[in-house]
């Protein structure tokens, strides 16, 4: 919690949550388990993930600005091989590294910069639409939705070949919560 004595925290902290936050019922319908994280305090802790979850905007807010209390340096999944694998990452830094990956990162996404390349994403859009379309059928996700992050948003932040090959497997990977998750990730 953000600087507060022993007693505060003790008011705060009034729950643990012991069932599996990554359970195919609560990924199908996670509302219900928010809602019951939500209502047992403003953190609240993870017995099976040996992890805090802090559930009220403003304790998470006061989190993601302060570096000295809430560090990600040390990674942000629960699982030891998903934070080694993303050491160094924006998502697993803190500042000042995590403000200059920021800023490289950021420049090209730029509603500016984005505004000035709206025509070709129009039509490379539509050219992907109308050989699909031409199709008998097809897959929305795989040939369609991967389509802007693996040529446009690849393009933007100056992935190599290796990256744009490889991105949504390794976004996949910082994603999944254990070692066996990553099958999901396999192309």
């Amino acid at each position: 919690l953000h600087r507060v004595d022993r007693r505060q925290r003790q008011m705060c902290i009034r729950d643990s949550y012991s069932g599996d936050f990554w359970s195919d019922d609560t990924l199908l319908n996670p509302y219900p388990v928010y809602s019951e994280l939500r209502n047992s305090g403003p953190a609240v802790w993870l017995e099976q993930h040996n992890a805090w979850a802090l559930t009220h905007h403003d304790i998470v807010r006061a989190a993601l600005v302060d570096g000295e209390l809430y560090s990600s340096a040390n990674g942000v999944a629960l699982n030891d091989p998903s934070n080694a694998g993303a050491k160094g990452t924006m998502l697993s830094s803190d500042d000042p590294a995590h403000r200059s990956l920021r800023t490289v990162f950021t420049k090209p996404l730029m509603p500016a910069a984005l505004a000035r390349l709206r025509d070709s994403f129009v039509v490379l859009v539509d050219d992907r639409i109308n050989q699909l379309v031409a199709r008998d059928q097809f897959d929305a996700v795989t040939q369609l939705s991967h389509l802007l992050p693996l040529t446009v948003v690849t393009e933007l932040v100056g992935l190599s070949e290796d990256g744009k090959s490889n991105m949504l497997r390794w976004a996949c990977l910082l994603y999944t919560s254990d070692a066996a998750d990553d099958l999901l990730c396999v192309d």
